[in-house]
């Protein structure tokens, strides 16, 4: 991913010095870094994308849904429930709030 990022950013540099010095339009450095954000940003919304096909073309392959996926409880449930009535105890913080999220709970678009 930084590898990808810096040929980005490289060849963004590249593109800025190759441009003529009559341009009226000049943009500021914050200018550049938003505009290279923006780039990353879009790529990995792509990427995500492409993911995300990826695994539903997975799942209709293997006869397997989110629903078949949500219906069945995760093999850690008992450490979870343990981990729940932990916290219940533990300091009042509005950290302690916070559920522990496993890897089946991650998973976003």
């Amino acid at each position: 991913m930084l590898a990808w990022s810096s040929e980005l950013q490289a060849k963004a540099t590249r593109k800025d010095l190759e441009e003529t010095e009559g341009d009226e339009e000049k943009l500021t450095r914050e200018e550049k870094f938003i505009n290279h954000q923006n780039r990353i940003i879009g790529e990995l919304i792509a990427m995500n994308r492409a993911l995300t096909d990826r695994v539903n073309l997975l799942e209709h392959a293997g006869g397997v849904s989110q629903a078949d996926m949500s219906s069945t409880p995760p093999a850690n449930a008992s450490q979870t429930r343990e981990v729940y009535s932990e916290s219940s105890t533990k300091s009042k913080t509005c950290g302690s709030k916070a559920l522990p999220k496993g890897p089946a709970a991650i998973w976003f678009e």
